[in-house]
């Protein structure tokens, strides 16, 4: 793809970890442990009468009425709902400082390369995928729920997604892009 664009990925990959993926990914390692907790407490508590399994939560129709869930009870979520709202923050505001004001990422890609056009390329890119990582990041706190009560669930959806999208996407892409001017429309499909 030539030495420009290949330094902008590295500067975008940068960006990218050292100020998304990292913290956000510490924040869901800290969801994970609050929610496992706090599933681990509750399934505790509530095999002394029998044992609970997360579908008898959701349907609520197979417990008996006496064995129903007080809305005290239910103390799972708050760590997953605290941490999509920081996460929301965080991204937000990112967003707004790096993606709508064109300038900023262009001068943090100036910062790391020194060079005017891989900054160019790598604010576009950034410009170009930055609304994602908003989805990203409250995504990735909800799934906590997901790996305390249902990791199998979790497993197979992740599993359906690489192999039924980011693997076809891989090898397909790579067929179209012949060069730097056109490598980033199909690049930012699988990023």
């Amino acid at each position: 793809m030539g030495q420009t664009y290949a330094t902008a990925w590295g500067v975008f990959n940068a960006i990218r970890w050292g100020i998304v993926m990292v913290p956000i990914s510490a924040l869901h390692e800290t969801t994970n442990t609050f929610v496992g907790h706090r599933w681990g407490d509750f399934k505790r508590k509530r095999s002394k009468s029998h044992s609970v399994a997360w579908r008898d939560i959701a349907s609520m129709s197979s417990l008996r009425l006496k064995d129903r869930i007080a809305d005290k009870e239910i103390v799972i979520t708050s760590p997953i709902l605290r941490s999509c709202l920081i996460a929301l923050g965080i991204e937000l505001f990112l967003f707004a400082g790096l993606s709508i004001n064109k300038s900023s990422a262009y001068k943090l890609a100036h910062y790391l390369s020194n060079s005017t056009e891989v900054a160019e390329i790598a604010s576009m890119m950034w410009r170009n995928v930055e609304w994602c990582f908003v989805c990203y990041a409250v995504s990735s706190q909800l799934v906590a729920l997901l790996l305390a009560t249902e990791a199998e669930w979790f497993l197979s959806e992740s599993l359906l997604l690489n192999v039924g999208y980011m693997l076809p996407c891989a090898v397909v892409f790579r067929h179209f892009a012949n060069g730097p001017e056109d490598a980033w429309v199909y690049h930012r499909w699988i990023v």
